[in-house]
């Protein structure tokens, strides 16, 4: 037995106590053991004791739901595919069948109304939810309930092109607007004619061949008048082009102008204010003024605490005013913010934090023939728990992180490493290793040439460098083959270059060890242990993910800014926001302020070193 607040059962000692002192004042003694007798329950129960049981459910006739996408889009695909999944299942198992079909798409719908909470649902769909619940938040919705969600992966039969403007609807007059003009394909390669109108003018009639799944063709243009203002795109393919609706895209915008702004700053030769002047109608001064309700935004340029008024800010803010604090060698960290009431409203907190992500990670994954086995009582099997933890990584770490995979077995096999900035890349690595899988019988566990292909993806970049190997833990006879691989291992770690092993079981142990053999090679790497884990855990989870837990009382180490001048690049971390996308950063910055972001706020830029 355990209990969940051990520290509680402390408090028995002085009930212990008070018994005794009571007893020897001459309390009867049936009275007070009575007493301590309850007492001491009632302290128990307060600890919360609870014991650990494992247990092994099986459902040999699990009750599924297929879903079958029969809406337009899906006519891009083989609309059979849901009736022949439920054809090849529903001897086998309790089966039921839904579609539906029409212009709209609402898949999440579909998805919570057949959600029973013991069930499985398998769609087959296009995943082009565009109407009713979030297709994401339905899942989620469903999958606490009990339900699981799965998907069939197909294969399109028939190639569409779509075309998209991407663009603010409210404009400046005056000032250079860019147009991004997304053009979609379904297939694998497509030619088209692109024209693109402004207010009924050509600006781009340009022939185009394809590949991408989806490509931005940047349009500028700058608007002299006020009001409505109309954009055409029109594609005209020369392939296959399943549906024409998609095809010509309008888009209205309005043109407003120059928002007045408020600029506070010393210095009027900054390029700050040489920008802002140049597209907003800018005023200026060193203090803040009481009233700002003229402005539609104001700009904080480099400012100490003491030259901001928090009730000034508290009350332009409360009615609707944008504010901007722009940082330097007066302000956050060096203007005194932290713990301010003006660094109350800001979406950081002026001090450094730990910093957590921005890593170059290489995920060296065992694919030699003794990863085919498995446990026959939880029917799992080693390759298909080294791909799922491999997978985890990909799905939580840092977005600002960059990430290869290598598979190591009778041959090497690799991709590059990629940013996970990127939603393509993240697909890539993801299909990478979901096609990974080893081929039975004689296919060694050739470790050592796994981590020299690591460390040549590693040498094309600079930074953190850490590789993580995800294996059974089976590794060559102690010999000349271990002591190569073992070899390896040292002349990494010499050269920076961090590496953790992970053990996979597909067994529920209660007290899972490591292969010896294995360990020894931990024991010279970093950690000097190795991270075995059942089929209930994973690498990374939405809490945790290559991070140790950062106690709350420990006040980080402010990273030090260096007094040389130097450039750091920056570089887009969340490219989906409206802010970043479509926004191509090669931009440097020379100085930074040590800051840490609150719960709730969202980074979009950072320095490639985070």
């Amino acid at each position: 037995m355990e209990f969940a607040h051990p520290l509680v059962l402390l408090l028995l000692s002085p009930l212990f106590l008070a018994g005794w002192y009571a007893i020897r004042k001459g309390v009867p003694k049936p009275l007070i053991i009575s007493r301590m007798i309850i007492m001491g329950l009632l302290i128990a129960a307060l600890a919360s004791p609870f014991a650990l049981e494992m247990s092994t459910v099986r459902d040999d006739a699990p009750r599924i739901t297929v879903i079958s996408d029969q809406t337009m889009s899906m006519d891009l695909f083989d609309t059979e595919n849901g009736q022949k999944v439920f054809e090849a299942i529903k001897s086998k198992t309790p089966t039921t069948f839904r579609q539906f079909a029409g212009m709209n798409s609402p898949i999440g719908d579909e998805v919570i109304a057949s959600g029973e909470g013991d069930n499985n649902i398998v769609l087959v769909t296009d995943g082009n939810n565009n109407y009713g619940k979030d297709l994401f938040d339905a899942i989620s919705f469903v999958s606490k309930t009990g339900t699981k969600v799965f998907a069939v992966r197909q294969d399109n039969i028939h190639n569409d092109a779509s075309v998209e403007i991407a663009s603010p609807k409210n404009l400046i007059i005056g000032n250079e607007n860019v147009f991004n003009i997304v053009v979609r394909q379904a297939g694998s390669e497509t030619g088209y004619r692109l024209d693109v109108q402004i207010d009924g003018t050509s600006v781009m009639s340009e022939e185009f061949t394809q590949n991408e799944r989806m490509k931005t063709h940047a349009v500028s243009h700058t608007f002299n008048t006020l009001g409505t203002h109309t954009i055409t795109a029109k594609i005209t393919p020369d392939g296959e082009d399943r549906f024409n609706l998609n095809n010509v895209f309008y888009k209205s915008v309005f043109v407003v102008p120059k928002p007045k702004v408020l600029v506070l700053a010393s210095d009027t030769g900054s390029p700050l204010y040489e920008i802002s002047s140049s597209l907003y109608d800018v005023s200026t001064t060193a203090s803040m003024p009481d009233d700002m309700g003229v402005y539609k935004v104001v700009i904080a340029d480099n400012r100490a605490v003491g030259q901001l008024s928090a009730d000034a800010i508290r009350n332009y803010v409360g009615n609707g005013g944008g504010f901007v604090v722009v940082g330097g060698d007066s302000a956050y960290d060096k203007g005194d913010y932290n713990n301010s009431p003006v660094e109350a409203m800001l979406p950081i907190i002026s001090r450094a934090a730990e910093y957590k992500g921005g890593k170059n990670i290489v995920l060296v994954l065992d694919a030699s023939g003794s990863t085919v086995g498995g446990d026959p009582t939880t029917g799992l099997t080693f390759i298909g728990l080294i791909d799922a933890n491999a997978l985890s990584v990909i799905e939580f770490i840092g977005r600002d992180s960059s990430v290869g995979v290598v598979a190591f077995g009778g041959e090497t096999a690799n991709t590059d490493i990629l940013p996970l900035n990127s939603q393509v890349n993240k697909a890539k690595l993801e299909q990478f290793i979901k096609d990974i899988g080893p081929k039975g019988g004689d296919n060694p566990t050739d470790l050592d040439n796994g981590l020299r292909s690591a460390e040549k993806l590693l040498n094309s970049v600079s930074g953190t460098k850490e590789i993580i190997v995800i294996s059974d833990g089976r590794m060559p006879s102690k010999g000349e083959g271990f002591e190569l691989i073992k070899d390896t291992v040292v002349d990494l770690m010499n050269k920076e270059i961090n590496i953790h092993f992970t053990q996979i079981l597909t067994s529920y142990e209660t007290d899972p060890k490591a292969n010896p053999l294995y360990e020894e090679l931990a024991k010279v790497s970093t950690g000097g242990k190795v991270n075995v884990l059942t089929p209930a855990d994973k690498i990374c989870d939405e809490d945790f993910c290559l991070e140790e837990e950062v106690k709350p009382d420990t006040v980080p180490t402010p990273t030090p800014t260096p007094e040389i001048t130097y450039e750091y690049p920056l570089i887009a971390v969340n490219t989906e926001h409206f802010i970043t996308k479509f926004v191509n950063i090669t931009a440097s910055i020379t100085g930074y302020n040590d800051v840490t972001p609150k719960l709730g706020s969202e980074r979009l830029v950072s320095t490639t070193r985070g």
